[in-house]
């Protein structure tokens, strides 16, 4: 039982989080398309799969947002220089309102490394830089198919305001 205690604490250790240089966005759409979109596609089948994503196009709507002036961030969290997850979100005025929101665009651990705590501190340091870029209110997303994040969000202030519904129209 200490022998675990220890793994954690150490493996805990290890964990780096920084924030992704605009020149590892290509290596970042290639975690993110590969892990987190294979993930959620293994579990709703009417999701575009990796087949259809598209790197460039994960580059550009960045770009994109770069050059509107709206502020975006991406962190990696890293144990030996390897990526083991990530977090993305931008600070953009409501499209119906007149207050500034956060919304994340992704958050994921690989498999392999969840219980790590990696999550949490790429969860905390988005919330920080939410907080810091002035949102008044933040939006996380949920797949139903994730119970636990459900649970996480719930247990740290979040209500749940929007349920989402995707069709796959025929082939």
């Amino acid at each position: 039982m200490m022998a675990g205690c220890k793994w954690r604490a150490l493996s805990l250790a290890k964990i780096r989080i920084r924030r992704a240089d605009p020149k590892e966005i290509m290596n970042v759409a290639d975690i993110v398309l590969d892990s987190f979109v294979a993930e959620i596609n293994d579990n709703i089948k009417e999701l575009e799969g990796t087949n259809v994503t598209n790197r460039d196009k994960f580059y550009n709507f960045y770009y994109d947002r770069a050059i509107a002036h709206i502020p975006f961030v991406i962190y990696l969290a890293e144990v030996n220089d390897e990526i083991i997850g990530a977090a993305g979100g931008c600070v953009d005025e409501h499209h119906w309102g007149n207050e500034k929101w956060g919304a994340e665009d992704f958050w994921f651990v690989k498999k392999e490394h969840r219980g790590s705590k990696a999550g949490l501190l790429l969860f905390n340091k988005l919330m920080d830089w939410f907080k810091k870029n002035k949102a008044k209110r933040i939006q996380m997303t949920h797949y139903t198919w994730n119970p636990k994040v459900e649970k996480f969000y719930s247990k740290n202030g979040f209500k749940p305001f929007e349920v989402c519904y995707v069709y796959k129209v025929g082939e």
